[in-house]
């Protein structure tokens, strides 16, 4: 293949120039561009305003839990294991929670290994089903808050239909002090 000339490059780049000027100066391009900017701006102010998570004055707070360390069974380590297996287990967006998950996490722990656990979870971004998209385009479509581990566990289970874990979950978070 022979390699182009400067003169053959230089009429090449003005043709494209060309061409991408008298596209993007057409009137319609412009109105499309326009709606567009404009259909996304009002998209994003009615669903912020239409799905803005209510505020949670108890679970919706960042605080560091004490704990009685003679109390608890886990190390600090594994509360942060346990604390990332709790987030994965939750985090399963289209596929739902692994509540098996969940559970196998509270059958070997107690209220004051959840109090470890719940400081080692942290404030984690939370969209009502989740964790928000990793894309940064989704995510200015996405609407989410951080909340901590409680908001998680209220949000993700249901006492209808994960009884048995809801329950031991509900009695180990309340033995540690919170509201559930």
């Amino acid at each position: 293949m022979k390699k182009p000339t400067k003169k053959q490059v230089k009429q090449a780049t003005k043709k494209v120039v060309d061409k991408t000027n008298k596209v993007v100066s057409n009137p319609l391009f412009i109105k499309v561009v326009g709606y567009s900017v404009a259909g996304y701006v009002v998209y994003r102010v009615v669903n912020k305003m239409l799905q803005a998570p209510e505020p949670d004055p108890v679970n919706n707070i960042d605080i560091v839990v004490t704990s009685d360390t003679t109390l608890t069974t886990i190390s600090p380590n594994q509360a942060k294991i346990y604390a990332q297996t709790l987030l994965e287990a939750m985090d399963r967006q289209p596929y739902g929670t692994y509540v098996d998950r969940i559970l196998a996490v509270f059958k070997n722990i107690n209220a004051h290994d959840f109090k470890l656990i719940f400081n080692a979870f942290g404030m984690k971004n939370y969209n009502g089903t989740g964790s928000p998209p990793e894309s940064w385009i989704w995510q200015q479509l996405d609407n989410y808050q951080e909340r901590n581990l409680v908001y998680w566990l209220k949000s993700e289970l249901s006492s209808w239909n994960d009884a048995e874990i809801y329950n031991l979950v509900k009695q180990i978070v309340e033995e540690a002090g919170f509201i559930f």
